[in-house]
């Protein structure tokens, strides 16, 4: 991903990091570190996949570019601002549980939500103007379908600590949608990730080892007359050219 990561794309992120920091320590009044851990490509779907069940995927548009982007915040990022909010140090430990957020949950989803779009809108001012419009939140990532499913999107994941336990939030932008300031893109600052990441290096890791590839070994080949082919039975022999005593070729994809 050296097209837009290594970029201002890049910047604009960690940027929105550190305005996303600014904004949650003052709005709940705790000090937050939130670092943006890596961006990648992938298709809308293998994203998807990626989110458990349940978490806030709140659905939004940037005009004047085009199609619809994503906020996700992970079930023990919300129960921490809950908590915030309501008096807690954000400490609580909700154990995880398969169901919808309620309407208190949602309505504190929608006020963060609103914050981080402003934050999002100041972070990309440099680059180019956007209007955010906020569309709606859902909590079962099935029922987002802001792209389709081949679709490449640019995947953007957040640490969020608190009190020391880390949090996950993630930003999704479909690929076309940056297409039409590509250029303002690529006229950016230096790539300051050229260094090699042994976080980033194992998450690579993680993601090959989960690859599924064809593999394909052709034990040999044999040429035959039709007239012979035609008169084959079970029980016959045909001789490959291939030496038993020669190593096989393999093919991966």
């Amino acid at each position: 991903f050296h097209e837009y990561d290594g970029i201002r794309a890049s910047s604009t992120s960690r940027g929105l990091g550190d305005v996303y920091k600014r904004q949650l320590s003052n709005h709940l009044r705790r000090s937050f570190r939130i670092v943006r851990r890596t961006t990648e490509l992938v298709n809308y779907k293998d994203y998807i996949e990626g989110i458990s069940y349940p978490t806030s995927l709140s659905l939004f548009h940037l005009p004047p570019l085009r199609g619809t982007a994503l906020l996700g915040m992970e079930q023990r990022l919300i129960h921490c601002f809950i908590d915030l909010m309501f008096g807690g140090d954000g400490r609580l430990q909700v154990r995880d549980v398969e169901r919808e957020f309620t309407r208190i949950e949602s309505q504190v989803v929608a006020k963060i939500v609103h914050s981080a779009l402003i934050d999002l809108r100041n972070a990309w001012q440099t680059i180019v103007p956007l209007k955010m419009r906020f569309d709606r939140s859902v909590t079962n990532a099935r029922l987002a379908q802001a792209a389709r499913d081949e679709e490449i999107v640019v995947y953007t994941t957040f640490d969020v600590e608190l009190h020391r336990l880390p949090m996950t939030m993630t930003t999704c932008l479909p690929y076309n949608m940056l297409d039409p300031i590509r250029n303002r893109l690529d006229g950016g600052a230096v790539n300051a990730d050229t260094e090699p990441s042994p976080v980033n290096r194992a998450r690579l890791e993680a993601h090959l080892r989960g690859s599924k590839v064809e593999v394909r070994v052709p034990l040999g080949n044999a040429q035959v007359s039709l007239r012979r082919f035609l008169k084959l039975r079970v029980g016959d022999h045909v001789q490959l050219e291939q030496s038993k005593d020669d190593a096989l070729e393999g093919y991966v994809q």
